[in-house]
């Protein structure tokens, strides 16, 4: 019988297929393939939410999710386009800030803040 170490290690390496390939899967097919039930994946994903809310509560900022938040942020080092009501740009994305702002490097090498809310920030060949 699968432990749940192995069960949780092979729904992290399936994971991070679907997220690098950017399939989509159904949730149900997730829980019933690797949670015992719906109820013991809403207790994991509640208790990941408070490992990062405390992190988040010591400092009332992002910077010591910073890192590990960069990581997995699917358009660090791309180019990303920015749709923002005075103008559109292109640029690179470095990932995030302390604040949360995405951090896009312009052609002329300076770094503009993009905040939610006020910008839409797509892919340059559709949505990412």
């Amino acid at each position: 019988m699968e432990s749940d170490t192995q069960r949780l290690e092979r729904f992290h390496a399936d994971f991070q297929k679907l997220k690098n390939n950017r399939e989509k899967v159904p949730l149900q097919q997730l829980t019933t393939r690797y949670a015992r039930s719906y109820n013991t994946l809403v207790a994991e994903v509640m208790e990941a939410w408070e490992k990062y809310y405390d992190i988040f509560k010591e400092t009332l900022d992002l910077r010591n999710l910073r890192e590990e938040y960069n990581q997995e942020l699917v358009n660090t080092g791309k180019t990303v386009q920015i749709m923002a009501q005075e103008q559109s740009y292109t640029g690179t994305a470095l990932g995030i800030d302390s604040r949360g702002q995405l951090l896009v490097e312009t052609g002329d090498g300076s770094v503009r803040q993009v905040m939610s809310g006020e910008v839409s920030v797509r892919g340059v060949y559709g949505y990412v």
